[in-house]
């Protein structure tokens, strides 16, 4: 993994420019370069976290022609196939197996087609000199970052927003941070800056250095197959194992040791089981909670007595969120408002002191159906359909009487999430089940008048725009399009960079993706295709039990957060509401994810000044 920068524009400032891409240290620590061309007013930096061909992989690097040059952040799973095609065409290479010299000549002979090609995960920029063009590109999912700024015909990129700061003025954008607290992440192009934006996933951006013109345009998209071949379960089975083993010796590929994140989930267990085949040492990674129904050091240790793996595990608390997390924003600028942020980042910050690549189960539950959102659908269908707004509204009343649970996902929790998503029709079901806070309180706290179609178009656009009639495969589009590109990976990408710890998820492996895109929507409840592929391989008592999720117990540590308030620097924010809903979730109320988003955002400091 890596930190890529770049610059064109009039009056290139060499020494700012090298001083505000060294903000990216963070995510390479392991070498620094750029390349600077004053005539032609570009700049553009890599930092570097060494995996493959740790000798003559540097960047940025310049293709053997001499017109293109790239820095990129990302692996390339299929980077000896694309090479044997390329050496097929007579193209030459000077780097022993360097992924990043097959993305020059891949882009030399396919241009922006390359990018359908690449199985991986990557953020690029490449300059073409002779076109006088700046490309820039994201994988499919958007596991790895970039944002961009186009301003007074000055155009930058930057794997994290810090570094643009030094260029533009970091005015809060009102309706973005009202999204985030409508999903839990910001959606689509945006960001919380106003002048700070997001390549979108599967995208590609071409920027006309003579025209100083931007064109994007997508190269993909997560849409489920209609017309699927339906085989024998049997078949779809033994075809699943294939696919996710060839996954693995994919996303092993590394010049550096690689290791697992280890839960004690299926989703975990399973890249075990396939890691240990080719790697009989694997270490394997978890860390426990105290909170007992948060805590799963108990299945983790008993997959990797199983498997016979290395394995390590260490404890996290209250006192570690509390000393990590100033550490975490004030390097990121961006409100990351998942509760498992700090686990993760912990079991990076601990994981990364045995090893610099680790495997990690992220898009299991969204591309098989491991949230309990996919089996409420039924149930959120006849509750629609045979009880009026007023009836819902109702229940919804008697839920908010339930005493509020600190246990994980309770099922006073789980009670008032379901019919929260009630009465709003099935394209905002999701999204509002999601939501740390709905449009009522959002209103109140910044003295608004939204709409839930103002702030959930994104959702709304994309539940309309499927063309599949099964609401589990709708279901299936939202979440992989939307809660794991804007929030899961985000999170994942941070988290572990902030501590140089490459993090890879074989179920992201484009085979993979491809096989769920195409099975039937039967298979995509509890992850059933996951238990049956692996029933006679691993524990019953790890496939078959419940799953938990990789939280925080936020109700019982939200009581010794202490945040101040006036750290929310927003235009017309209605501190009184605040103070209301804080009291309101004192005398027994569940605002636990609102709260919790507006603590990480008063742990941003939001100014309209640099934050530099």
């Amino acid at each position: 993994m890596c930190g890529i920068f770049g610059f064109y524009g009039e009056n290139p400032n060499k020494s700012l420019l090298v001083k505000s891409s060294k903000y990216l240290n963070h995510r390479g620590p392991d070498d620094y370069n750029y390349f600077f061309c004053p005539k032609n007013k570009i700049f553009i930096s890599h930092s570097r976290l060494a995996i493959i061909d740790l000798k003559y992989g540097k960047q940025p690097m310049t293709s053997v022609c001499g017109n293109f040059c790239i820095t990129f952040n990302g692996e390339i799973y299929n980077s000896n196939e694309l090479k044997k095609q390329l050496l097929a065409k007579s193209y030459r290479f000077k780097t022993n197996n360097s992924d990043t010299e097959v993305l020059l000549n891949g882009f030399s002979e396919w241009r922006e087609k390359l990018f359908r090609k690449i199985n991986g995960m990557f953020a690029l920029a490449i300059y073409d000199k002779k076109k006088g063009k700046l490309f820039l590109a994201r994988d499919r999912f958007g596991q790895k970052p970039l944002f961009f700024v186009f301003k007074n015909n000055n155009f930058f990129f930057s794997s994290e927003i810090k570094p643009l700061f030094f260029y533009v003025k970091n005015d809060v954008n009102k309706l973005a941070v009202a999204k985030s607290l409508a999903y839990g992440f910001i959606p689509g192009t945006e960001t919380i800056y106003k002048n700070i934006f997001k390549l979108k996933h599967g995208s590609y951006l071409e920027f006309d250095i003579n025209k100083k013109k931007i064109v994007s345009s997508n190269y993909w998209k997560f849409r489920i197959k209609e017309n699927k071949q339906f085989k024998k379960k049997e078949e779809i089975l033994e075809e699943f194992s294939e696919v996710f083993s060839r996954s693995l010796k994919r996303t092993m590929i590394s010049d550096v040791p690689v290791g697992v994140f280890l839960s004690g989930g299926i989703d975990s267990s399973i890249i075990t089981y396939e890691a240990i085949k080719i790697n009989s040492k694997i270490k394997t990674f978890n860390i426990g909670f105290s909170e007992i129904t948060f805590d799963e050091k108990e299945y983790a240790s008993i997959v990797s007595q199983f498997l016979n793996t290395q394995h390590y595990t260490k404890n996290f608390g209250i006192n570690d969120l509390l000393k990590n997390i100033d550490k975490i924003f004030d390097k990121i600028n961006e409100p990351i408002l998942d509760p498992s942020l700090l686990p993760t980042y912990y079991l990076s910050k601990f994981t990364s002191k045995y090893v610099k690549v680790t495997l990690s189960g992220d898009g299991a539950d969204e591309l098989f159906g491991g949230y309990d959102t996919f089996r409420a659908l039924k149930y959120a269908q006849i509750f629609e359909n045979f009880f009026s707004n007023k009836t819902l509204n109702k229940f919804k009343k008697i839920a908010d009487l339930l005493p509020v649970s600190d246990i994980n996902m309770g099922i006073d929790f789980k009670i008032k999430r379901s019919l929260g998503g009630l009465g709003s029709g099935q394209s905002l079901w999701n999204p509002l089940w999601l939501a740390p806070g709905y449009i009522k309180e959002i209103n109140h706290l910044f003295d608004c008048k939204y709409t839930n179609e103002e702030i959930y178009e994104d959702a709304v656009k994309l539940w309309n725009e499927s063309k599949c009639k099964n609401l589990i495969e709708k279901t299936s589009e939202f979440y992989n399009n939307f809660y794991l590109s804007e929030n899961i990976l985000v999170k994942t990408d941070r988290a572990s960079m902030l501590n140089s710890l490459e993090i890879r998820a074989p179920f992201l492996d484009n085979e993979v993706v491809d096989f769920a895109i195409n099975l039937p929507s039967k298979f995509k409840i509890n992850k059933d295709l996951l238990k049956l592929t692996y029933a006679k391989k691993l524990p019953k008592k790890i496939l078959f039990r419940q799953k938990k999720g990789f939280g925080i117990p936020l109700i019982k540590w939200l009581k010794n957060l202490n945040f101040d308030d006036r750290a929310l620097n927003f235009g017309n924010f209605n501190f009184q509401e605040l103070r209301k809903i804080i009291a309101n979730h004192e005398r027994g109320g569940d605002f636990r994810l609102l709260l919790w988003s507006l603590f990480i955002y008063s742990k941003l400091k939001l100014t309209k000044e640099n934050l530099v």
